[in-house]
């Protein structure tokens, strides 16, 4: 579950490969619709917030080659929630960081997660999410996170931390 505000665009944890001009192909109702959106190689592919609450979309993404990005169709199921636990502090924002993983292990290290109280990590591996919030270890004065608990990562994973920073 990826967690965002009522936002017009929906970071992803998923990183591009390359930069272009993809388009976001959405099946919805037995009706497909087709929009385009600009990518950049080595980051989160970000899209439109054109979803219907409570319910399924299929979404896939077509490269500028013609090819469908991961040959993967994307499962995004849009609810209302209210997170009452953790509650927003004042003088704070939620946010993520999305990191693609170079190696296995069990810590992933950011500076941005440096006197942050993070709430929840999401894993991505071939094509299925894990939500992880506990089992989980933050260290606010290093940055780091030990995911040792629930048995580490792999090579090439996507990794999405939701944290809560001072504004």
């Amino acid at each position: 579950m990826l967690l965002v505000e009522c936002a017009q665009e929906i970071p992803l944890p998923v990183i591009a490969d390359e930069t272009g001009r993809w388009h976001m192909v959405m099946k919805f109702n037995n009706v497909t619709y087709r929009t385009d959106i600009n990518v950049q190689s080595g980051v989160p592919v970000i899209i439109p917030n054109v979803f219907n609450e409570n319910y399924l979309h299929l979404v896939y993404f077509v490269k500028t080659n013609g090819t469908v990005f991961n040959q993967t169709c994307y499962k995004l199921n849009v609810m209302a929630t209210i997170m009452t636990n953790p509650g927003l502090t004042s003088g704070t924002k939620t946010t993520s960081l999305p990191i693609l993983t170079t190696t296995s292990g069990t810590v992933i290290q950011h500076n941005d997660l440096i006197g942050v109280v993070v709430h929840d990590v999401i894993t991505v591996e071939d094509g299925s999410y894990q939500m992880s919030k506990n089992g989980i270890t933050h260290d606010p004065n290093t940055g780091e996170i030990d995911l040792s608990n629930i048995g580490g990562y792999r090579q090439n994973i996507n990794i999405t931390v939701l944290y809560e920073k001072p504004v």
